[in-house]
């Protein structure tokens, strides 16, 4: 039977973050040592995780919010050297969506909820693929700077990042198969 982990091993290993839930890691490591003769689990030990959901102790160390500020800094800074060879309207767009990512990621992380979490990784996600819009639209009208080429492709890998990230708080739920008609 395949290990169940808590949202917080789960999340820290998506986004590349250092440690994961060390409570889990512990807890797993004992279980694994309770077994009886035939290498079973013992009765009553469980083969997943019981951490009950938390605050998620620090936004600043996820790697999605760091590369998110990033990406925001830049996006000002593009625009800023655009100047007038854009309109006033997209680099204003295009500078809220880029700080609307690490916005959303910090202010679902201080809920106790893994629904309220993935609620605001589901709006920085979106904030992500409206950046990454804007961005290729710059490029087609080759408006995007030299210095700046890096930023779609660093706004793509942040919004895999961020994908990975809300599908392990909150797994799409499985799939079954309709079986085929025999006749």
């Amino acid at each position: 039977m395949a290990q169940r982990r808590c949202w917080r091993w789960s999340a820290a290993a998506a986004v590349g973050s250092a440690g994961g839930c060390g409570r889990c890691a512990r807890r797993l490591a004992k279980k694994r040592l309770r077994r009886d003769e035939n290498g079973g689990a013992k009765a009553g030990a469980k083969d997943e995780c019981s951490s009950p959901p938390t605050v998620m102790p620090d936004y600043h160390k996820l790697e999605v919010w760091v590369l998110a500020c990033e990406l925001s800094d830049r996006t000002d800074r593009l625009a800023g050297e655009l100047g007038s060879r854009i309109r006033a309207h997209t680099a204003d767009q295009l500078c809220r969506a880029a700080e609307a990512i690490h916005e959303n990621i910090a202010e679902g992380c201080g809920f106790r909820s893994d629904r309220q979490l993935a609620k605001y990784l589901r709006q920085a996600r979106g904030s992500g693929d409206e950046v990454q819009d804007e961005l290729e639209t710059l490029e087609r009208r080759g408006l995007i700077l030299p210095g700046f080429e890096d930023l779609l492709p660093k706004c793509q890998v942040l919004c895999k990042k961020l994908a990975r990230f809300i599908d392990a708080v909150d797994p799409p739920p499985a799939t079954r198969r309709k079986r085929k008609d025999p006749g």
